[in-house]
């Protein structure tokens, strides 16, 4: 982390001074009887062009090109950086820096300083180096009449040799509240700016039910600097032996990862994920997605992967600004040896696909034209499908917004013969209107569009309509539409959004509203409009997002069934305040198709019981279709026992099945240039149960990782 903050100073050329482009101020000037020593007192400012230095004292040799500061030297490096230091000798000949009583403000609350640094433009050398990013004063040693920082890291000495990329420390110490924790007496390792080297990495291990413990240790090798290599032997206690291999590339035109495993008892499996660019001048790529094993299950049980179904995919694509041409050849394939995939007995034969998508640039009215197709090809059976699209927006000095569209294409299929054209057009308009007054400021934003599209249908093919997707958002006001509707129709989109906001709010209250209506010639005469409601008062939010049915509303039947039926999708979150220490939130979550049933329910509240304990409890159940119910209950509790210092403990478990378990337990430090987390996570369901170990730490400027490692698994 220390070596972050160096990597700036390190890569960036020696300041050296423009002698021969001086221009210099001071209070007091002298010169040497040769005229080549010049001696500046008080207040000295020299600045040649691109940087700017400021000493008590300096002495200029423009023979020698040598220049020597003392007292509050500082040199302005330009874009925000400057050096703090006590004294300063530079001697341009021999590239040679060096700084007594250095001190850097890397950035805003970050400073590294050290007694003395020197460098000859080769190799970086500090002495006595601290870094934090705590606010503290450009001399470091002085917090001591403060309070302690969070955090300090320093060494007694630091040496940065770019000729090697190495860095070497000597003295290396972690300070956490000013108390030492860590400490080492050397430490060498690549340079910062250096982002991968050769070696081993650390072990992994877990547990397979049948083939017993395995342990594994990780080797990674660089191949030069676009390409590197992880090979990981692993051996199990019941004598299985594997060998898994990670190869990755990256070139100016060729990324790729390719992952292969094999062993002792003949089994292999691989994956690829690779895109080659073929033509820069064309933006033209082949794309390979492919999975591939010599027996099916052999990448899951070998923990290469943990997906049940893979698109292997073989594609050739070009780019041009927003258009695009893609010719490709897919297949599903399944992973999972178990039972109910196998049963599915899944086509797993392949399908080729041709796909383009022309866009025009806008011309000189600001209209637009777009072209776009496909072919599909599939068991000898063809599908094709084109359209051509064009649309105009203006805007009339009223704020009027007008979006004539018109579309004209086809779908045509080789197994029925078929041969249809359709043709769709559209007429829209907008026109916010805003209102204020003392209190508040009101827009309301009425739209409407009035659509005709003719028909267009494959439903003799073996092709679903769905297949067909340039039509998919045609005309259709409404985000949650049905994107697959091809039938003929003459129909009218209405939407209304209201925005309300009170003047001089500074907790975001406000209210944001949205409706969409669609009347229809040829459907349902009212189709399903889509409401949506945000809210905020103070500490109170809501926000709610519907869909209804609005003839069965019309009709008023108050029956259970018939009001579900009129909310086919229906989702509601809310957070009230219940006093200063007490915040309830739920949600209720239902979509009710012919499709889909699904509906989920939570509820939580947090509470602080004291200033040094907080909790929370939660309840939630899921149904998914005919499936049973399930219900997981939760509660959390943590203890803020010293400063920024709390633990947490977690639970999640299945109140009707007693293996449905999630524990945790966590340290957490929390303020302004200190975030860490440490602790443990256990798993466990009716197959299986995993530990995992979470460690986050993040010093502001320096350095942020967040790690969830499975460590342990037992299936």
């Amino acid at each position: 982390m220390l070596l972050t903050a160096l990597q700036s100073q390190a890569q960036n050329a020696t300041p050296i001074l423009d002698f021969a482009n001086l221009v210099f101020e001071a209070d007091e000037l002298s010169q040497s009887e040769d005229g080549e020593t010049i001696l500046l007192r008080g207040n000295v400012i020299v600045d040649d062009g691109t940087r700017v230095l400021i000493a008590d004292h300096l002495t200029l040799n423009r023979l020698e090109n040598r220049a020597t500061a003392s007292g509050n030297v500082t040199m302005d490096l330009g874009e925000g950086q400057a050096v703090h230091a006590n004294a300063l000798l530079l001697d341009e000949p021999t590239t040679t820096l060096l700084l007594s009583g250095l001190s850097v403000r890397v950035r805003e609350t970050a400073v590294l300083a050290a007694a003395k640094a020197t460098t000859n433009g080769q190799v970086l050398t500090l002495d006595y180096v601290a870094y934090t990013a705590c606010n503290a004063p450009c001399d470091i040693d002085l917090y001591r009449q403060r309070s302690p920082l969070p955090w300090r890291l320093s060494a007694r000495k630091a040496m940065l040799d770019s000729r090697t990329d190495n860095l070497h420390l000597q003295g290396v110490r972690l300070e956490l509240f000013g108390v030492p924790v860590v400490g080492l007496p050397t430490l060498s390792m690549p340079a910062p700016y250096v982002d991968r080297r050769s070696g081993f990495l650390r072990p992994v291990a877990g547990s397979e039910t049948g083939l017993g413990t395995w342990i594994g240790q990780p080797l990674f090798l660089t191949l030069g600097p676009s390409a590197d290599l992880t090979l990981t032997p692993v051996v199990y206690t019941e004598g299985l032996v594997r060998m898994d291999l990670e190869h990755r590339i990256h070139t100016s035109s060729l990324e790729a990862e390719i992952t292969t495993t094999l062993d002792s008892q003949g089994r292999a499996g691989g994956l690829i994920d690779l895109s080659q660019q073929l033509s820069p001048d064309y933006d033209i790529e082949l794309n390979l997605d492919w999975a591939g094993e010599l027996e099916r299950g052999t990448l899951q049980s070998l923990d290469q992967t943990q997906i049940d179904l893979h698109q292997n995919r073989l594609s050739v694509e070009s780019l041009s600004g927003h258009s695009f041409a893609e010719l490709s050849w897919q297949q599903d394939r399944i992973l999972s040896d178990e039972p109910e995939w196998t049963d599915l007995n899944w086509d797993e034969s392949g399908a080729s696909r041709a796909r383009y998508d022309w866009r025009l640039p806008p011309m000189d009215n600001g209209s637009r034209l777009r072209v776009t197709g496909q072919g599909l090809l599939h068991r000898k059976s063809a599908l094709v499908e084109s359209s051509a699209a064009w649309d105009v927006r203006a805007v009339t000095q009223g704020g009027l917004a007008l979006t004539p569209n018109l579309e004209v294409g086809f779908v045509a299929s080789d197994t029925t013969g078929q041969f249809s054209p359709w043709f769709g057009a559209q007429v829209g308009a907008a026109l916010p209107l805003v209102r204020q007054d003392r209190w508040t400021s009101l827009t309301l934003t009425p739209t409407l569009a009035v659509s005709g599209l003719t028909g267009a249908s494959v439903s003799d093919s073996p092709h679903e309509d769905q297949t067909l997707l340039s039509r998919s958002a045609l005309f259709d006001l409404r985000s949650t539409g049905n994107p697959y509707g091809h039938a003929s129709d003459l129909r009218a989109d209405m939407a209304l959004d209201v925005a309300l906001y009170p003047h001089g709010s500074t907790d975001g209250s406000g209210l944001r509203a949205s409706l969409g209506q669609r009347l229809s010639w040829k459907d349902t005469a009212l189709a399903p409009a889509i409401a949506e409601v945000q809210a905020q008062t103070g500490a109170l939010q809501l926000n709610l997002l519907a869909e209804l049915d609005t003839w069965a509303l019309i009709n008023g039947d108050a029956r259970a069934d018939s009001v579900q039926a009129a909310l086919p999708r229906f989702a509601l979150q809310a957070s009230v305040p219940l006093s200063e220490d007490i915040r309830l939130s739920g949600g209720y979550k239902r979509v009710h198709t012919d499709e889909d049933q699904q509906e989920i329910n939570t509820v939580r509240a947090d509470m602080q019981l004291s200033s040094q304990w907080h909790g929370a409890v939660g309840l939630g159940t899921r149904q998914t279709g005919q499936s049973a119910l399930t219900m997981n209950v939760e509660a959390e509790l943590g203890w803020n026992f010293i400063g920024d210092w709390v633990a947490e403990a977690a639970i999640r478990q299945n109140a009707f099945d007693v293996r449905d378990q999630d524990l945790s337990f966590d340290l957490y430090h929390r303020c302004d240039c200190l975030g860490a987390q440490i602790g443990v996570l256990r798993e466990r369901t009716a197959t299986e149960t995993s530990y995992s170990a979470r460690f986050a730490l993040d010093l502001p400027t320096l350095f942020s990782r967040d790690v969830t490692q499975r460590v342990f698994r037992h299936r």
